[in-house]
């Protein structure tokens, strides 16, 4: 419990805790972007616009909350938990979960603020349980890259994880569906190379 209090006290007051604020400037954008674009006004016409930050954004956001967390432990030598009783699984461990706790809660500062937006706009009840659903689902996609992400950091270096994060929302966004995935292809012309 200590390595992760020591982890917690580590973030407070870093850059990975500052990029928490991308995701309701996110929001924000996306609802601009649905005002100015859209003649739609309804709930699942302002949903659509979260499409972006799912299939270019989510990934290189994660990558870039690792990035900086593996930066601040170069610098500062691990802390000092190389010098202590401490098991490096320990300190892994205690780094998963709080950069696991970053993305979620960037996750749901991306979702959530459309409820107020929404019903400003004169949109209606806010759905939350279902903006809460898509940025918990948002999130938990996002674990696996994370975990992969944290690995790749500590042998590549904080700035290459960056680019695998391009590489990995570049890979995985032309062809969301596929019959490995339990479903046909939407966009046949654009991606049949991979839905086949």
């Amino acid at each position: 419990m200590s390595v992760l209090q020591a982890e917690l006290l580590r973030t407070r007051r870093s850059t990975p805790a500052y990029l928490l604020w991308v995701g309701p400037v996110v929001a924000l954008l996306s609802v601009a972007g649905q005002l100015l674009v859209s003649r739609q006004r309804s709930w699942s016409s302002l949903l659509m616009w979260h499409v972006g930050y799912v299939t270019a954004f989510a990934a290189v956001l994660v990558a870039l909350l690792v990035a900086f967390v593996e930066r601040r432990e170069r610098r500062s030598r691990g802390g000092g938990t190389g010098w202590r009783a401490t098991r490096p699984s320990a300190t892994r461990a205690a780094r998963l979960v709080v950069l696991a706790g970053l993305s979620l809660v960037t996750s749901l500062l991306v979702f959530l603020p459309y409820a107020p937006a929404g019903m400003l706009l004169g949109f209606g009840a806010a759905p939350v349980g279902v903006l809460a659903s898509a940025a918990l689902l948002v999130w938990a996609g996002g674990l696996c890259w994370l975990v992969a992400a944290t690995a790749a950091a500590r042998l590549l270096g904080p700035w290459p994880v960056v680019g695998l994060g391009v590489v990995w929302q570049v890979v995985g966004g032309p062809c969301p569906r596929s019959p490995t995935h339990g479903g046909s292809c939407r966009r046949p012309g654009r991606c049949a190379r991979c839905c086949r």
